[in-house]
């Protein structure tokens, strides 16, 4: 039988998140941990065999075999005893697994079956909580340390035996309540497959340029939506396989680690709360990271998001409307979605942070603010709404990353607004990208001398919706009526 628990361990100074994976099945009496040396490997069967009958459970005669994953992980570290053990009870049928799902364990275990503390255990429950574990089972004495990770639920052993009572669910965790248990029923999750899609854009940033700049022919939206494998022999031939590799060996615990050291979090399309209206799109990102509110996006309805897109360069006339439509817009109830660029963009959220909330879509990843003067704006965009963005932390700008940005402002509203744009303009990507995903298509009727009144202008003769204020915004006017 087999069994799977999560484990955390410090490496390097770093915590990681590692997975224990129990084996056991008939054959001759042996244990073996695969990667661990012979001698190192006796040692830790003989603690556990005696840290098990100490504490009246039964060491069973059978073959056992014992993975810790990711593969390039060190074998070594006391933190992973409780986890060994736990995973151990659990495959021979002594103990449910029902439990110890989502749930991590760490503690170096004695031969007593006594558990000793182990070395930044705040670190590893951070780890742990960022990797999708909603509880950590520590030694006694460290819950309290464990609980400044928070967002995590924790509990304490002082004996192995105690493991019992925890899979029965009679052990009361140190920090529950109802707000520890809707903070975790809060959170987003992303699973790594998605998450390393997200990697390899990274690592294909300068192939995609260069395609996108020479291929014209070649639509961004089409390369994004291409398989992995698909997309990097498309555009790196000669270096996918090795760009492929590198990817694939991203850790679970190493994305979650990166998640943790930006602050940030991540929701991937195979969660049931990945906006349904990002879902639909063929070239739909695999997984968006963000700041903020993660509930924010979870909660997100296509009829609750409005789109506010335009010039970087605006008149006075483009500046006083952006502003006072994403405050009218976000009044209303409705949820203000732009890019943070200059221009319409930034005065949008402005707007819609006086009287409501607001969601930024970045080209860069979400802990990286573009522009940078802009970084003051994103941290109050953070603090009542959400940034996000398809790239992963740390990740900077590129020429295609903008209009692959572009198509998920259109995704995730129901009605894009063009307030100014000239006719070269990005803005009207994201019309084009709205028009084709089938929302409806609206735009600010200006001077017809102005250059950046020629985009809406446009669009208005072709049939978009006129919008002079919120309230020519069905959407807007029937909550405001309500």
């Amino acid at each position: 039988m087999l069994s799977r628990v999560a484990s955390a361990t410090l490496q390097e100074g770093k915590a990681r998140v590692i997975r224990v994976e129990v084996d056991v099945h008939r054959g001759l009496p042996s244990f073996a941990v695969v990667g661990m040396a012979d001698t190192p490997a006796r040692e830790e069967r003989e603690r556990l065999s005696a840290a098990l009958v100490a504490c009246g459970f039964e060491y069973p005669l059978r073959r056992i075999v014992v993975n810790l994953a990711p593969v390039g992980l060190r074998k070594a570290g006391p933190e992973m005893g409780l986890a060994i053990a736990a995973g151990l009870l659990c495959a021979s049928g002594q103990l449910e697994p029902g439990r110890f799902e989502r749930c991590a364990f760490v503690g170096e275990l004695k031969l007593s079956g006594e558990l000793s503390p182990v070395a930044d255990v705040a670190k590893l429950a951070a780890a742990a909580r960022a990797a999708g574990s909603e509880a950590i089972v520590v030694p006694a004495g460290q819950g309290p340390e464990a609980s400044r990770a928070g967002g995590i639920a924790v509990y304490e052993l002082g004996r192995l035996a105690e493991l019992a009572a925890f899979a029965c669910g009679e052990l009361e965790p140190l920090a529950s309540g109802p707000a520890l248990r809707a903070e975790a029923l809060s959170r987003p999750r992303a699973c790594p497959e998605c998450q390393r899609r997200a990697h390899l854009l990274v690592a294909l940033a300068p192939h995609l340029e260069q395609t996108c700049s020479v291929h014209r022919s070649r639509a961004l939206r089409e390369l994004l939506g291409l398989p992995s494998r698909t997309l990097a022999e498309t555009v790196a031939p000669k270096e996918a396989a090795g760009i492929l590799a590198g990817v694939e060996a991203l850790g679970e615990s190493e994305l979650a680690e990166s998640l943790a050291a930006a602050g940030c979090w991540a929701l991937c399309r195979c969660n049931e709360r990945f906006p349904a209206s990002l879902r639909e799109a063929p070239d739909a990102p695999w997984a968006l990271f963000g700041r903020g509110d993660p509930a924010l996006l979870c909660d997100l309805r296509l009829d609750d998001a409005v789109g506010v897109v335009g010039a970087r360069r605006t008149t006075s006339y483009g500046r006083e409307v952006a502003r006072e439509l994403g405050r009218e817009l976000a009044h209303a109830g409705l949820i203000v979605i732009s890019g943070m660029a200059f221009g319409v963009d930034g005065l949008a959220h402005r707007g819609a942070l006086e009287a409501g909330r607001t969601i930024a879509v970045l080209a860069t990843g979400p802990d990286v603010p573009y522009p940078t003067s802009h970084g003051p704006l994103c941290e109050q965009i953070v603090e009542r709404g959400a940034a996000v963005s398809e790239m992963p932390p740390g990740t900077v700008a590129w020429r295609w990353s903008f209009p692959a940005r572009n198509r998920i402002v259109a995704a995730l509203a129901s009605s894009t607004i063009v307030v100014e744009a000239a006719e070269r303009s990005g803005s009207l990507i994201t019309a084009e990208m709205a028009r084709q995903m089938g929302r409806e298509l609206c735009a600010v009727p200006g001077p017809v001398t102005s250059p950046v009144s020629a985009g809406p202008n446009r669009l208005l003769a072709e049939g978009a919706r006129v919008i002079r204020s919120a309230a020519d915004l069905p959407a807007a006017r029937g909550r405001e009526e309500a």
